[in-house]
């Protein structure tokens, strides 16, 4: 797959490896993939809990070769009875969007480049790779040990789908960056999270 350095930047936090697929054995697993649009199909949904309380689901996406767990918060339009019914998942705006931006990132049509820097916190040294599209700072990409998250954006759109950026990341202030990092990384601990399979998922994977 030829694609552009975009789609392996946007995508790098939701990359997986070493994944397991358990499947219905009396049908052909092409035939229990619940959808395809461009170079993405979708695997597998799931319904995260913590504490007992419905959070948003992950999809598990194969692009070409790579598989892509992707988790996208309730209030994001996710709500469980979107999520329960497969027809009304597939058609929804949101959901559309996540696969539509994908699809964009290997064919961007824009220029791409990155400024990377590194601080010191909780005795981890995390690296902080800067996106930029057309000289415009758009999103973080913060890598601790092997761990990727994508965050930090700021006003500026990246796809089609969008008018305007998810966050107000100043890219040249070093600090607002950090501190994202700061306030969005650290879990819970205290809170038992749990995801669960949809009914029509007969694809499962073991991560």
């Amino acid at each position: 797959m030829l694609k552009h350095k975009l789609y392996d930047l946007w995508c790098a936090s939701d990359k997986v490896h070493n994944i397991k697929i358990d499947y219905d054995y009396n049908k052909k697993i092409k035939d229990q993939i619940l959808f395809q649009h461009g170079h993405v199909k979708l695997l597998n949904v799931s319904k995260s809990y913590c504490d007992g309380e419905y959070l948003g689901v992950w999809f598990l996406f194969l692009v070409n070769s790579d598989f892509l767990k992707s988790f996208k918060p309730v209030d994001m339009w996710f709500t469980e009875s979107v999520v329960d019914d497969l027809t009304s998942l597939i058609n929804h705006f949101a959901f559309n969007i996540v696969v539509a931006d994908i699809n964009e990132s290997i064919e961007f049509e824009k220029v791409v480049s990155t400024k990377s820097f590194t601080f010191d916190f909780n005795e981890k040294k995390i690296k902080c790779n800067k996106v930029y599209v057309d000289d415009d700072y758009v999103f973080t990409n913060f890598k601790t040990d092997e761990v990727i998250q994508r965050g930090a954006y700021s006003k500026f759109p990246i796809f089609k789908t969008a008018r305007k950026g998810s966050g107000d990341i100043d890219g040249d202030d070093k600090n607002s960056i950090i501190n994202y990092y700061k306030d969005k990384s650290v879990p819970n601990l205290a809170n038992t999270c749990t995801y669960v399979s949809t009914e029509y998922s007969t694809i499962k994977p073991t991560y």
